[in-house]
């Protein structure tokens, strides 16, 4: 009992005005009190520590919160606004360890600082035991490759299908993130060959190198029917001198307009309709010649929305450079989705940077 008296009496006298020191000692055996009788503490007692810690937390050295942090992030009932405070600290040896291990953080909260705190903190929220896909879906777009990395290489890690393909994006360069990436069980198949087909020769070898057997054969056959393929265009090269000539004619009558862009489309008449498409946006036929055969529709949506063409004219333009008269319909709802996210500002400056190389090239 005198021990309880003297613990109230000094943890008044820090409350009051104490000195950091005091403080800071004042937080130990309160720590020490609350992690020793943990398993008997209720919610309501919780919240009744919740509010001394914040009292004493005022003013404090970083190293007893450093301390504090450590020691509850493995308390299952940690007052939950302490975790909270710990975890939102900017420094990240104070926020590290209850970000990584507290199961008091909810999704809502380790979303809010996915959105808006350091690579550092992003990098230990993707080491945690589970993360969701709302969360994952954030890490993948703000993070760095580092987080990129070990998000990718965590099996308690859920990923929504964009984020997948955010990540099969990414990994084009990056042979670790790729082994990462090729190595989780959910990455659809069409996704695993979209990424050896547009990875480097260097991560083609790495994911060659990390593969079980049988990945390692189906990567073999992917890398056999692009070779395949690169031949069949070698051979099939499309040629642009009948599609240039009727241009000119119709550039005489004043014909060349974006309706014109979806009547080549709905025809299959790619020649005609990437000679059209190079006189709307002044890019060159040999660069839309080129995005013509890319492995995503990326490139000929900034095009088509550059110069302000429908989802109906943009979306048969798709469908005519695959060489069929329409999407599958997630395909489609994919680059609809990116359709409508890009704006005209941004496809814009991406067309003017093309024109100007172009310009460079002709040079």
């Amino acid at each position: 009992m005198a021990t309880d008296n003297s613990l109230l009496g000094d943890l008044e006298t820090a409350i009051q005005g104490g000195s950091s020191e005091r403080r800071s000692e004042m937080l130990r055996r309160v720590t020490d009190l609350y992690v020793a009788a943990a398993p008997q503490i209720s919610e309501q007692k919780a919240a009744v520590f919740d509010d001394v810690f914040a009292h004493l937390m005022k003013e404090i050295e970083q190293k007893a919160l450093l301390e504090l942090s450590e020691r509850m992030a493995a308390v299952a009932n940690a007052p939950e606004r302490l975790i909270r405070r710990l975890a939102e600290d900017d420094a990240i040896e104070v926020s590290g360890p209850v970000l990584a291990r507290s199961g008091r953080l909810g999704e809502a909260d380790l979303l809010a600082i996915a959105r808006t705190k350091s690579q550092a903190h992003l990098e230990v929220i993707a080491g945690r035991t589970e993360i969701g896909e709302s969360i994952t879906a954030v890490l993948v777009q703000r993070g760095d490759m580092k987080v990129a990395r070990k998000v990718a290489a965590n099996a308690g890690a859920r990923f929504s299908e964009a984020s997948l393909r955010n990540l099969v994006d990414r990994a084009n360069n990056d042979a670790d993130l790729a082994a990462a990436v090729a190595r989780r069980r959910e990455l659809p198949p069409v996704m695993f060959r979209n990424l050896v087909a547009r990875a480097t020769d260097a991560v083609r070898e790495r994911l060659l190198q990390t593969a079980q057997p049988g990945a390692a054969q189906a990567i073999n056959r992917i890398l056999s029917d692009i070779s395949r393929s690169v031949e069949a265009a070698s051979v099939r090269k499309r040629d642009y001198a009948a599609a240039k000539r009727a241009a000119v004619e119709m550039q005489r009558q004043g014909t060349i307009v974006p309706a014109s862009v979806l009547e080549f489309a709905t025809a299959l008449k790619t020649e005609e309709m990437v000679v059209t498409l190079s006189l709307l946006t002044g890019v060159s036929i040999e660069v839309i010649d080129r995005f013509v055969d890319e492995t995503d529709d990326d490139p000929m949506l900034i095009l088509c929305k550059a110069i302000d063409l429908d989802w109906n004219t943009t979306v048969a333009v798709l469908a005519a450079r695959l060489g069929v008269p329409k999407l599958r319909e997630a395909r489609s709802e994919e680059a609809n989705k990116k359709f409508r996210k890009l704006t005209n500002y941004s496809a814009q400056r991406v067309l003017r940077f093309w024109q100007a190389r172009d310009k460079l090239q002709a040079s």
